[in-house]
């Protein structure tokens, strides 16, 4: 009869341990952050304060890069810019595999870039909690041709 009695407790034991799913085996989610970005760059730098208007996501944004500190608009904190492209960080760069650009030259007024559409190419896909936790980051890059001048 003893042997019978440990059948029985084996039965209703297996039964918690298969229930906990990968907990065992794979332990909890660690909570390593990363944050998202998007290059692009243009394939000849721009030397001059430009307004750069871009539509991550869908909201038209502009700012004034190259320019005065006090000069408006000011970039978001999660776009910056310089002489060679700009980049966008965090969540605005979650979801993006596209985006409209346009450069325009503050003192002529003369568009550099005319509204062209960038698709960006996933560099990397980054999950530093393992493929089952959260978050997921990427990095992506693209390349604009400057308009050809008239």
């Amino acid at each position: 009869m003893p042997s019978r009695s440990l059948a029985s407790l084996a039965l209703l034991v297996l039964p918690v341990f298969a229930s906990s799913g990968g907990c065992i085996e794979s332990g909890a989610c660690t909570e390593i952050g990363c944050s998202s970005s998007a290059q692009v760059s243009y394939d000849a730098p721009v030397n001059e304060p430009y307004e750069l208007t871009i539509d991550p996501n869908g909201t038209k944004v502009s700012a004034i890069c190259l320019g005065d500190p006090s000069d408006e608009p000011q970039p978001p904190e999660w776009l910056s810019c310089d002489a060679n492209g700009f980049t966008i960080t965090g969540s605005e760069a979650d979801l993006l595999t596209a985006i409209s650009v346009t450069v325009v030259t503050v003192e002529a007024q003369e568009a550099v870039i005319g509204n062209v559409l960038v698709n960006l190419s996933t560099d990397e896909v980054s999950r530093p909690n393992g493929p089952d936790c959260e978050p997921t980051c990427y990095t992506r890059s693209g390349m604009v041709p400057m308009s050809p001048l008239p």
